[in-house]
């Protein structure tokens, strides 16, 4: 079983920490003084190590597809998508409706259903430990516990017939405590959401509680185990402004006090503006472009994500009287030919991009990128 690199000696530092100094935290200066002083400076190989694997992925993602039966035939919704995301990081992965953002999350928590899924290949590591190898009931273990996940509809992913108190101690048996019951427990996670009189709470059914206080139930059932890293597929939707920006300042919030990687499921541009730190765009269950967040809403060189940020009203260009909108519309199913998935709809298509789909090439820049011919900033 394949495995994360962990240095085994002093020499093993020379290359690889110096792609991790250039690559991943030449962008922040608090980062780059951090090296200096705990990476660079340290005097003994265990201390090296341990601050090397704090800064390599938690959670690491390598050709991932799943394919899905349709009228009798595999169809793929989700091809070669490879991503990594650090400790204390946000992920937001984005795209319209269809794309296999969600499959993408349920292919990691190994929820496809059968027989009418499966997944074709891929490796998932977490923390060094790859997962897709392993047994179901291996995974199950960690399922829940190292990797958690926030469903997209509360109103129906909580249990209409048990008490909030009772599907909290459902997870909360999977990492116990000596000397803490399970109420006091799921008091204190009550309290940490945000969620007023937990003595109560914990006694009312899912349909007692507005959508706003599920959704909170649903972060606090996804936190009871302490997860190294937290999917949160599409967590604001269907709630007002207020209510959406409480709970995203929420998940930064416990995100930042249990120094969890995140992985953010949206279509919302600006809910992935206000909390990701990369940005990771997909369409027809490809990856096409992965991006810092500022570079993405600045700099976007894919055609597709070009024209999911020109698609934004602007305030600093009065002049534009008409929305941009991206022509044509999504092939079904088994319809996108051998080349690019957004050939079909591409201003910069041409006979190349008709033939073989480009791979997913990382730039000096960390930018990662599927075209042949990306976006001019002139344009």
């Amino acid at each position: 079983m394949q495995q994360q690199f962990i240095p085994s000696s002093e020499e093993d530092f020379d290359s690889r920490e110096q792609s991790l100094i250039k690559g991943r935290f030449d962008q922040s200066f608090e980062c780059w003084e951090l090296l200096q002083t705990d990476f660079l400076l340290s005097s003994t190989f265990a201390a090296r190590t341990y601050i090397f694997l704090r800064l390599s992925p938690l959670l690491q993602v390598k050709n991932l597809s799943t394919s899905f039966e349709v009228e009798g035939h595999w169809q793929q919704v989700v091809r070669g998508v490879s991503f990594s995301v650090q400790a204390g990081q946000t992920l937001g992965i984005i795209g319209e409706s269809g794309c296999g953002k969600s499959v993408t999350s349920l292919s990691l928590m190994r929820l496809i259903p059968h027989p009418w899924g499966r997944i074709d290949e891929g490796e998932v590591f977490l923390a060094g430990k790859e997962l897709m190898g392993l047994s179901a009931e291996a995974f199950r273990q960690i399922r829940g516990r190292d990797l958690a996940m926030i469903f997209q509809d509360p109103m129906t992913s909580l249990n209409p017939v048990m008490t909030i108190g009772q599907q909290l101690e459902e997870v909360l048996v999977r990492r116990p405590k000596p000397g803490r019951s399970f109420i006091e427990r799921a008091l204190d996670l009550l309290r940490e959401v945000g969620i007023p009189d937990p003595t109560a709470r914990l006694k009312a059914y899912p349909h007692e509680l507005s959508g706003g206080m599920k959704q909170r139930v649903m972060i606090a059932m996804a936190l009871a185990a302490e997860p190294k890293v937290l999917i949160a597929d599409e967590p604001t939707t269907a709630l007002d402004v207020t209510i959406q920006a409480q709970i995203l300042a929420l998940l930064k919030d416990l995100q930042k006090r249990h120094q969890m990687a995140l992985v953010l499921i949206t279509h919302d541009l600006g809910v992935v503006a206000q909390v990701c730190d990369e940005v990771a765009v997909m369409y027809g269950g490809r990856l096409v472009e992965r991006a810092r967040a500022a570079q993405f809403f600045t700099e976007p060189k894919h055609p597709y994500s070009f024209g999911l940020i020109r698609s934004i009203l602007s305030l600093t260009e009065p002049g534009r009287s008409r929305l941009f909108t991206i022509a044509g519309t999504v092939p079904q199913l088994g319809q996108f030919g051998a080349g690019c998935v957004f050939a079909g709809r591409c201003d910069c298509a041409q006979a190349e991009c008709l033939k073989e789909h480009p791979s997913l090439v990382e730039g000096p820049d960390q930018r990662a990128l599927a075209c042949y011919h990306p976006v001019e900033e002139s344009r």
